[in-house]
C-alpha cells in the first residue's frame, strides 16, 4: 500500500507541477496577446496616418497640376504677347523706314528736282501747277 500512497503522492506532485505549468502558459499567452492587442492598435493608427498623408499628397498633387496647368497657360500668353509685339516693332521699323523714305522724297521735291525711278539718273521737274502726274511712273514730276 505504501508504493500506492508513493504514486498517488507522485501523481499530485506531478499534477501541481502540470497546472503550474499551464499557468505559465496562460501568462504568456496573455502577454503576447496583450503585446499583440498593442500592436494592432499601433497598426490602427499607422494605417489611419498614412491614410490621410495619402490623401493630402493626392491634394497636393491636384493642385501641383492646377498651378502647371495655369503656368502653361500664362507662358503661351506670354509666347503671343513676344510674338504680336515682335510684330509690332516690325511693322513701327516698316513704317520708320517709309517715313524716312517719303522724308527724303520730300526734301528733294523741295529742292524742285526729282529723279525717276525708271532712271534715276535723268532730273525731273515738279509741275509748278500742281496736280499732273508724268506718265512715266514719277510720283509728283515729269521729265523735262
Amino acid at each position: 500500500m505504501q508504493n500506492i500512497h508513493e504514486t498517488i503522492e507522485g501523481i499530485k506532485n506531478r499534477d501541481g507541477e502540470v497546472i503550474h505549468a499551464m499557468q505559465r502558459q496562460l501568462t504568456y499567452l496573455k502577454t503576447v496577446d496583450g503585446v499583440a492587442s498593442q500592436n494592432m492598435k499601433g497598426l490602427a493608427t499607422l494605417a489611419r496616418l498614412l491614410k490621410n498623408a495619402v490623401n493630402d499628397v493626392l491634394v497636393l498633387n491636384r493642385t501641383l497640376e492646377n498651378s502647371v496647368e495655369e503656368l502653361k497657360i500664362k507662358i503661351a500668353l506670354q509666347l503671343n504677347i513676344s510674338r504680336a509685339m515682335r510684330e509690332l516693332e516690325f511693322t513701327v521699323i516698316q513704317l520708320q523706314k517709309e517715313f524716312v523714305q517719303l522724308q527724303e522724297g520730300m526734301e528733294t521735291s523741295a529742292t524742285g528736282r526729282l529723279s525717276c525711278p525708271n532712271s534715276p539718273t535723268q532730273p525731273i521737274k515738279i509741275f509748278a501747277r500742281g496736280g499732273a502726274m508724268a506718265a512715266s511712273g514719277c510720283f509728283f514730276a515729269c521729265r523735262i
